[in-house]
């Protein structure tokens, strides 16, 4: 006999003489194991799961939280305030001139920011005193205008007292709050010639005897000549 067979041999012999002894488990204790062991595989699959959904969330917090400025110790940290905007300082106005013929009316009335009554100043005239400039230096009130006559004269014996200015030609402009300055042409002779610009209740006389007019302020925003 091999000696592989003789070991079969023992073996069975074994099995044959233990076999009695062992007694299968019922079919109960089989169901309740296999149910523990079911729970026990649950559970650990469960805490797995919960583990990596921890996980996850403490990366994500740690991702998208903003990070935080280290205060130095022993400094409360500092609240920013807004910083005040300077307050704006208004513009200064134009003053009038000193020149007689530009100073503001006596006793000018006027109504809060505005005035019923206009202070103007003429413009540097063009070399040839073709045309002349006039502006408004305050602010008038709405609908108030205010009146600006223009006149030219031929004159004859120029200068002298027998002087005679003959009206020529003469126009009037009008200024208000929205047109602050006016420019305009003066209609002149092509001989020696006056001109003169003034504003307010002014008229122009058709004769000038004399190098100015008389008892007349139309010269009060400037006079000029010309081919004299």
């Amino acid at each position: 006999m091999l000696e592989s067979d003789r070991a079969a041999a023992a073996f069975e012999e074994l099995r044959a003489g233990i076999a009695p002894q062992i007694r299968r488990p019922a079919e109960a204790t089989i169901q309740r194991l296999s149910v523990r062991r079911r729970r026990r595989r649950m559970r650990a699959v469960a805490s797995g799961m919960a583990a990596m959904m921890a996980v996850a969330f403490a990366v994500s917090v740690q991702r998208f939280e903003p990070p935080v400025t280290p205060t130095p110790s022993g400094k409360p940290s500092a609240t920013a305030e807004p910083t005040a905007e300077p307050t704006p300082t208004p513009a200064m106005s134009e003053s009038p001139s000193s020149d007689p013929a530009s100073a503001p009316p006596v006793g000018q009335p006027s109504s809060g920011q505005c005035s019923t009554r206009g202070v103007l100043r003429p413009g540097a005239p063009s070399g040839d005193f073709s045309v002349y400039t006039v502006k408004l230096i305050n602010v008038v009130c709405p609908g108030v205008r205010v009146r600006v006559l223009w006149a030219t004269y031929s004159a004859t014996d120029y200068s002298t007292p027998s002087e005679v200015q003959t009206l020529y030609r003469q126009g009037t402009v009008y200024l208000d709050r929205d047109r602050t300055t006016l420019t305009f042409p003066l209609a002149s002779p092509a001989t020696c010639w006056r001109g003169y610009v003034g504003y307010g209740n002014v008229s122009a006389p058709s004769v000038i005897n004399g190098p100015v007019p008389p008892g007349n302020d139309l010269g009060n925003l400037g006079s000029m000549s010309h081919n004299c």
